[in-house]
């Protein structure tokens, strides 16, 4: 009995986890996105090993989004100034696309702005950038409209891309880039780390208004069902309907009512005439118990 009851309660448990799986293991994609922008949750690490280690890239970006467009998809990062310290002393810092100071000691030019593919080649096609309104200082106290905006074409969809970007400050700047044959200097990453579960309320919000416009469309077409034809009663615009409130009129469908309720009938008069047929009159039965008796008295 033991035996029964644990193969019973894991039995349940395999089917319980069999149900839930589809259910948690599918990561969001933007492919289940139709055309249109939607938020999502990212960070940026530019981490420097070097200065008792400092992470640059954190406090630059501000949001994320992504952009579904006929052509594929696109995520936009937007960027802040900000600042770190550095054994006390306070750098402020920004994405600068034109540094005053270029080299190419680690292999990718001060300036350059991409996007790794799977492959590790860095990609500079299809990548936007805008300049910001103000400005920040850099090290030589020039003005310098810094990069507020990003956006890169995902060749692939993963959870980590590789950039290169070039952040400066009023007091350095570094290229950060994956690592290369070209490089003289040491490289610093710079990663992107994206949560695409956190697309999941807004493809549950596209799917819902999916539902409620093909709801809406129906509304507003003649409804025929169980009998009834149902029509708007301001004439059949549905004028109402976006209010939750519309009017309507229902009109008995003669025909189909009819005939249900002669196959009702048909079905009730042959239960009758069952039920008659198989119970003999009392009469007759008592004629029959009259004639036994008499046999047994001869």
């Amino acid at each position: 009995m033991k035996k029964l009851k644990k193969n019973f309660f894991f039995s349940a448990f395999l089917v319980i986890a069999l149900m839930l799986c589809p259910l948690t293991a599918r990561a969001a994609s933007y492919e289940d996105l139709s055309v249109g922008t939607y938020d999502i949750e990212a960070s940026l690490s530019c981490y420097v090993n070097a200065m008792g280690g400092v992470e640059f890239g954190e406090p630059l970006l501000s949001s994320a989004e992504i952009a579904v467009r006929e052509d594929g998809a696109y995520i936009t990062l937007y960027f802040t100034k900000s600042s770190v310290t550095i054994y006390s002393v306070t750098c402020d810092t920004f994405i600068d696309a034109s540094p005053a100071y270029v080299t190419d000691d680690r292999g990718v030019e001060n300036g350059v702005i991409g996007i790794y593919d799977e492959n590790g080649e860095l990609v500079t096609e299809n990548v936007e950038y805008t300049l910001s309104d103000d400005t920040a200082l850099n090290a030589g106290d020039e003005e310098v409209h810094y990069v507020d905006s990003i956006t890169y074409l995902l060749l692939y969809q993963s959870d980590e891309y590789s950039l290169a970007l070039y952040i400066n400050s009023n007091v350095m700047g570094v290229e950060f880039c994956n690592e290369n044959e070209s490089a003289e200097s040491q490289t610093y990453p710079a990663t992107l780390s994206v949560n695409w579960n956190s697309l999941d309320n807004a493809i549950v919000a596209e799917e819902t208004s999916e539902a409620n416009s093909t709801e809406a469309a129906a509304a507003n077409e003649n409804l025929e069902n169980d009998g009834l034809s149902v029509h708007y009663a301001d004439g059949g615009s549905g004028a109402a309907a976006d209010t939750g409130s519309a009017t309507v009129q229902a009109y008995m469908n003669i025909p189909l009512l009819t005939a249900a309720g002669c196959i009702a009938a048909a079905f009730i008069i042959g239960g009758t005439v069952l039920i008659l047929i198989s119970r003999k009159p009392k009469s007759e039965i008592n004629v029959i118990k009259e004639t036994k008796n008499e046999k047994n008295n001869r």
